[in-house]
């Protein structure tokens, strides 16, 4: 597994997150129509009738389609992340590496941050990352 298969694990995450944002946003349209109709009795006079209100069946067909969209994305989520960790736990004899690794491509921090909750130095850790990233290869 290399630098670029373990960033996905982010991006789709990204991506769940505008997939999120999109299905927050969507609301029914307003609709107006009119349609002719007549009275009830004798002589049966034409006139014409406003229709107006929500479309909820094409908002719900939207809402349907999203959420699957968002429910293919979780899926993949969910796969991506037991394989990385799987990788992780079962490949990496290095308990320290390890936890580098989670820490970058699952919780997505930085540099910095892990070396802040591990007490290094974001050199140190970027070093680390460089060499197993090489190791790989």
């Amino acid at each position: 597994m290399n630098k670029e298969e373990l960033s996905r694990f982010i991006e789709i995450e990204k991506e769940i997150k505008q997939i999120k944002e999109e299905l927050k946003k969507i609301a029914p349209e307003y609709r107006k129509d009119a349609v002719t109709g007549s009275t009830v009795s004798f002589p049966y006079i034409a006139h014409q009738v406003k229709i107006e209100g929500y479309d909820y069946n094409s908002f719900f067909r939207k809402v349907k389609k999203i959420e699957n969209r968002l429910n293919k994305k979780l899926e993949e989520l969910v796969d991506t992340k037991d394989k990385i960790t799987d990788y992780i736990y079962n490949n990496i004899p290095d308990s320290e590496l390890r936890q580098i690794l989670m820490y970058k491509y699952i919780d997505g921090k930085s540099s910095k941050q892990i070396g802040e909750q591990m007490g290094w130095t974001s050199r140190t850790i970027e070093r680390r990352l460089e060499r197993w990233s090489k190791s790989c290869r």
